[in-house]
C-alpha cells in the first residue's frame, strides 16, 4: 500500500490544482488519473476548443483583411490542417503539466480508482492508495436528451464535435450555453451555410444577463446563424447521413433536415461506481454536496471541480480555485477565503 498526506482522485484542473498546491505546502501527494493529467478541458474541451475558435478568428480576419488595405485570398479549409494545430497545442500543454507534475515529486498512478469504505483509501486495480485526506476530481460527462440517441457520427456531443472529421454542411445545435454558442460560431467561420440554434428556454445563453442574451442573438443573425429560442427537440431520427429533427414552438412544430447534430445540453457529474453511494456524499442528482470550504459530510473527504452541486460553477477555473483553497486547508495554511457561490 502506498500512504501519502492526500490522495487526489481525478488529474483534471482541480484535481492536478490541489496536487500541486498540496506538494508546494509540503504535503506527499498521490494522484490518481483513469486517463490522462489534464481532464476534459485540457484534452475534449476549454483547450482543443479554444485551439479552433482562434483557426475561426484569423480565418474571419483574413476575410476581412480588403478593409486594412490588405489583398489575401483564402484557398480553403483543411480539416486534417487544423486538427494537427490542435492536437499540437494539447499535447504541448500536456507534456508540460506532466513535467510539472513530476517536477513537483507528485506520484501519479494510472487507471480508474474506486474509494474504499474507509472514504482515506483509493484502489486501482491490485494497488491501494491511501492518506489522511481525500480530495475528489473526477469530473463530468457530456448529458444527452432522453429519445436523442447520439451515434458519434451524426449525432454528437462535445467530445466528437472537437474531433469531427468534417466541416458540417448543415448543423443543429441543442442547447445555448458556452459550449453550443461557441461551435455554432465556430462552423459558421469555417464555412458551414446553415447553422440553427435551438434553446428550450426563452433566450440563448440563458444563464447570462439578458442584455447579453439579446446582443448574442443580433450578432449571431447578422452572421447567418439562426436561432431559435423557447423551442424543444422531439425528436431525432438518422437516415443515413442525415437526421430529421423534430420541433415544437409554442403552439407549432417544424421538422428540420441536417447532417450534424449536436447535443449540448449540459455536463453531469462522474460519481457513478466509484464507491462513493456508501460514504453518503452524493445527492441524489449524483452531485456531491460540500460545505464553503469543499469539505463533505463525511470526515476528511474533500471536493472540487464539476462534481459540486449547483450553484458551484463547472468551469475549469472555478474548478482550480477549489483545488488550491482544499489544499491549504488540508495543510492548515488558514485559507481565509471559502468558495461561497451567489446568483445576483
Amino acid at each position: 500500500m502506498t500512504s501519502s498526506d492526500i490522495v487526489v482522485l481525478g488529474g483534471g484542473p482541480g484535481g492536478y490544482a490541489a496536487a500541486l498546491r498540496a506538494a508546494a505546502r509540503g504535503q506527499a501527494v498521490t494522484l490518481v488519473e483513469a486517463d490522462k493529467v489534464g481532464g476534459t478541458c485540457l484534452h475534449w474541451g476549454c483547450i482543443p476548443s479554444k485551439a479552433m475558435l482562434y483557426v475561426a478568428e484569423v480565418l474571419d480576419s483574413a476575410h476581412h483583411a480588403a478593409r486594412l488595405g490588405l489583398d489575401l485570398a483564402v484557398n480553403g479549409v483543411s480539416v486534417e490542417g487544423i486538427g494537427a494545430f490542435r492536437e499540437q497545442v494539447v499535447g504541448s500543454l500536456h507534456k508540460g503539466l506532466e513535467g510539472l507534475l513530476r517536477a513537483k515529486r507528485i506520484e501519479i498512478v494510472e487507471g480508474t480508482g474506486t474509494v474504499a469504505d474507509d472514504g482515506r483509501t483509493v484502489i486501482v486495480g491490485d494497488q491501494r492508495v491511501s492518506g489522511r485526506a481525500l480530495v475528489l476530481a473526477t469530473g463530468s460527462k457530456v448529458r444527452s436528451l432522453p429519445g436523442v440517441d447520439v451515434d458519434g457520427r451524426v449525432v454528437i456531443t462535445s467530445d466528437e464535435a472537437t474531433r469531427l472529421p468534417r466541416v458540417p454542411r448543415r448543423a443543429l445545435v441543442i442547447g445555448s450555453g458556452a459550449v453550443g454558442l461557441e461551435f455554432a460560431s465556430l462552423w459558421r467561420s469555417l464555412g458551414t451555410p446553415e447553422v440553427t440554434v435551438v434553446e428550450v428556454l426563452e433566450r440563448i445563453a440563458p444563464l447570462e444577463d439578458p442584455d447579453l442574451s439579446s446582443q448574442l442573438a443580433r450578432t449571431y443573425r447578422r452572421r447567418g446563424i439562426t436561432t431559435v429560442a423557447g423551442a424543444r427537440v422531439e425528436s431525432v431520427k438518422v437516415e443515413g447521413d442525415t437526421a430529421r429533427v423534430s420541433l415544437t414552438e409554442g403552439d407549432g412544430s417544424r421538422e428540420l433536415e441536417v447532417d450534424t447534430v449536436l447535443v449540448a445540453v449540459g455536463r453531469a457529474p462522474r460519481t457513478g461506481g466509484i464507491g462513493l453511494d456508501a460514504l453518503g456524499v452524493v445527492d441524489e442528482r449524483g452531485y456531491v454536496t460540500v460545505d464553503q470550504w469543499c469539505r463533505t459530510g463525511a470526515d476528511g473527504i474533500y471536493a472540487v471541480g464539476d462534481l459540486l452541486a449547483p450553484p458551484a460553477l463547472a468551469l475549469a477555473h472555478a474548478g482550480f480555485a477549489e483545488g488550491f483553497l482544499v489544499a491549504d486547508v488540508v495543510a492548515g495554511a488558514g485559507a481565509s477565503v471559502g468558495s461561497l457561490y451567489h446568483h445576483f
